[in-house]
């Protein structure tokens, strides 16, 4: 459990925005009461709720109309015989949109070092890697790419690489079409090829609605701290 006064410092780094809020409206409390202008202080913390819940429900509604993806990687080994027999593996990634809308010419723009972030020479791994551009429906998979081990070989200990999948959003606004990316990691393991989607979205927080969120995380660390104080007297005594 963290110590007392991490938990404050953490406490207050998360809600400093908050707490500076609640400095002001606690004067504007003050001088409404000073000058008879409860109602219209709390018309004023009405119209402030109603607002930030009406932007969290806007964004909602923005993210699902957008599509949203998961990847896998499936393996087949060949052989070819030439001066000797040699097996050769490639990886297909496949990619589903589970979103509900449709994501049209969905295709793999760059390849990057995932290590160092630097985008490989696409003449390079242009040689290696046959990129398929494709439209997907809701709920609908396909391949994406066909990456033969070897390309991937020299990334084996490493980070592996990032894939960046651009697609088109019918949906979105024409100048947003062509910055629709979405980074695709691949990384070995012990069990071989995995591929991780990065799609981080953060949920809006307002800053009133975001108070009782204060009062949760209080009193979480109250009960659990309540809870854990008799078995540490327990421990300290034996």
């Amino acid at each position: 459990m963290p110590s007392h006064k991490r938990f404050i410092k953490v406490f207050i780094m998360k809600y400093r925005l908050q707490f500076a809020i609640l400095f002001i409206l606690a004067a504007l409390l003050y001088y409404a009461l000073m000058y008879r202008m409860l109602f219209e202080f709390l018309m004023f913390i009405v119209m402030w709720i109603q607002l930030e819940l009406a932007y969290r429900q806007w964004w909602l509604d923005w993210r699902s109309r957008k599509p949203y993806f998961k990847a896998n990687i499936l393996s087949e080994t060949s052989a070819t015989f030439l001066e000797t027999a040699q097996l050769s593996t490639t990886l297909h990634l496949h990619i589903k949109n589970v979103g509900n809308v449709p994501a049209y010419m969905v295709g793999i723009g760059r390849i990057l070092d995932a290590e160092s972030r630097k985008p490989l020479n696409p003449s390079e791994w242009g040689k290696y890697v046959k990129v398929f551009h494709v439209d997907l429906a809701s709920g609908e998979e396909k391949v994406l790419a066909d990456i033969p081990e070897e390309f991937l070989k020299a990334y084996k200990d490493r980070d592996g690489v990032i894939l960046e999948v651009y697609y088109n959003n019918p949906l979105e606004p024409i100048p947003l079409t062509l910055r629709s990316m979405i980074p695709i990691h691949l990384k070995y393991s012990s069990d071989g090829w995995h591929a991780i989607i990065f799609e981080i979205y953060e949920e809006p927080s307002g800053i009133l609605t975001k108070i009782p969120n204060m009062i949760r995380d209080i009193s979480a660390y109250l009960k659990l701290k309540q809870y854990l104080k008799p078995k540490e007297a327990y421990l300290s005594r034996d």
